[in-house]
């Protein structure tokens, strides 16, 4: 799944079109990771973006696919 942040914000249209809340970022040397809270497709969602190409990028799926024992699925 192909995203783009440049061409989001300059025509104002939806980075990702689907429920991810809460975000957060990490940025590295030469990329952005962004991060969610749970959704209905996965417990942490993490999408990458390249800088060197546009912040061009594309989700990597579930940064936390097996949940710690103190918690449960959607929460």
């Amino acid at each position: 799944m192909p995203l783009n942040l440049v061409n989001a914000a300059l025509l104002g249209t939806p980075i990702f079109n689907a429920d991810f809340a809460d975000p957060s970022a990490y940025r590295s040397p030469t990329n952005l990771y962004a991060y969610a809270s749970n959704t209905t497709s996965a417990n942490v969602p993490v999408f990458k973006m390249d800088q060197a190409v546009g912040f061009s990028g594309r989700y990597l799926g579930d940064a936390l696919p097996e949940l710690p024992s103190w918690t449960s699925r959607g929460y």
